[in-house]
């Protein structure tokens, strides 16, 4: 009677969001992530190129796993190939979107904003956010719409990240913002 979960954003994502959440807040924050005023360090990330490398091999899967729910073999090929465009528009309109919003809040530079924009708009953390807003209505909505999806799902991972930051919760992969905030988009 109206809602869709087609690949599991709500059933799969934001349950698993949730327990990132609770081990995040379980665990605590790294040593030296915020200070005692409560301003956030920046620490760096080990490696660019392996955030590159296991954003693209989840978007990649993500092509397995959105299409790949239709459940049938033969005859599903349309239906098939809208989701994987819909995947597709998804991811790149986070991507560009969280690295427009980075730019204006002037922080422009650093990949991993873009890579979890990419991760939180495909349908189906530091690098998949755009993925998991499409992943429930992937099947039904007009590409236009995927590109909406994908770009609100990029907005709300990066608020959604300053938002645990500013409560001191340290989330290194920003898998809270990515699976829990845009699941539940």
């Amino acid at each position: 009677m109206g809602v869709i979960d087609f690949a599991g954003s709500g059933n799969v994502h934001m349950t698993g969001g949730g327990a990132a959440l609770m081990g995040a807040f379980m665990l605590g924050p790294r040593l030296g992530r915020f200070s005692e005023e409560g301003v956030v360090a920046y620490m760096r990330p080990a490696s660019a190129t392996s955030q590159v490398l296991g954003t693209f091999i989840l978007w990649f899967g993500w092509y397995g796993f959105n299409p790949g729910s239709t459940g049938c073999m033969y005859g599903c090929m349309r239906l098939a190939s809208r989701i994987a465009v819909n995947t597709t528009l998804a991811a790149a309109a986070g991507g560009l979107t969280s690295l427009f919003c980075e730019t204006l809040l002037g922080h422009p530079g650093d990949i991993s904003p873009i890579l979890n924009g990419i991760l939180a708009g495909e349908p189906c953390p530091q690098s998949c956010l755009r993925l998991v807003g499409i992943t429930s209505a992937c099947s039904v909505v007009e590409h236009y719409g995927a590109v909406i999806i994908g770009a609100i799902g990029g907005i709300i991972m990066l608020a959604s990240s300053k938002l645990l930051k500013r409560i001191r919760i340290d989330d290194p992969l920003d898998s809270v913002s990515v699976h829990f905030s845009c699941g539940i988009w």
